[in-house]
């Protein structure tokens, strides 16, 4: 008899087989879709919230499965992708409060300020640099082993904690350490001077 993890390593391999596609990825969603309500359930969403955030996990996950090497668990593979949603979501929030306040103070009449400072804006040359420098980080990133891949991401892109990243993956605080640590050393390699040293905890 297969136990759930079984089944579901099962399915995300005739996802990416081509068997059966649609098949496969409507019972891996009625296998997964209680673990990823869950997920959301555990951090406060109402139900109508968990069931669009549960929505937006599986389309992410069925658009990246491709992606999906098995060098780590599906379980933390998916598990990272919801992580990624919540704080989106998170941070949504906050910006949706925080503009609401803002809105709330710019409605009142204070005059003009004649003190008030033009803002500064970068010119297109530094945008396009920028933009073209940040596209060859993450081309460089997108090419790392997986598992070093998704410790770099959810440092660096998500600002996790070292132990956040160790309990995520299911590995130890010294292994996401060295994950972390050689990941630097290779884009440091291609990209000289890109400024990635790691600071204290």
């Amino acid at each position: 008899m297969f136990s759930l993890d079984s089944k579901v390593s099962r399915l995300v391999r005739r996802i990416q087989e081509g068997v059966r596609r649609e098949a496969s990825a409507a019972a891996l969603h009625r296998l997964l879709h209680p673990r990823v309500e869950g997920f959301f359930r555990r951090r406060g969403f109402s139900a109508e919230e968990c069931h669009d955030l549960t929505q937006d996990v599986f389309l992410r996950v069925y658009t990246s499965i491709e992606g999906f090497a098995g060098q780590s668990s599906f379980e933390t593979w998916w598990q990272a992708i919801a992580l990624n949603i919540y704080r989106n979501e998170i941070r949504r929030r906050k910006t949706a409060k925080r503009d609401k306040v803002e809105k709330s103070i710019d409605d009142k009449d204070f005059g003009d300020d004649p003190f008030e400072l033009e803002e500064v804006t970068p010119n297109p040359l530094d945008r396009l640099i920028e933009k073209e420098r940040h596209q060859r980080v993450w081309a460089l990133v997108e090419s790392l082993p997986e598992q070093m891949q998704i410790c770099f991401r959810l440092r660096y892109d998500h600002d996790y904690k070292y132990r956040e990243i160790a309990d995520l993956m299911k590995i130890s605080v010294q292994t996401v350490k060295a994950h972390l640590h050689q990941a630097r050393e290779r884009l440091k390699k291609q990209l000289p001077g890109l400024g990635i040293d790691e600071p204290e905890e």
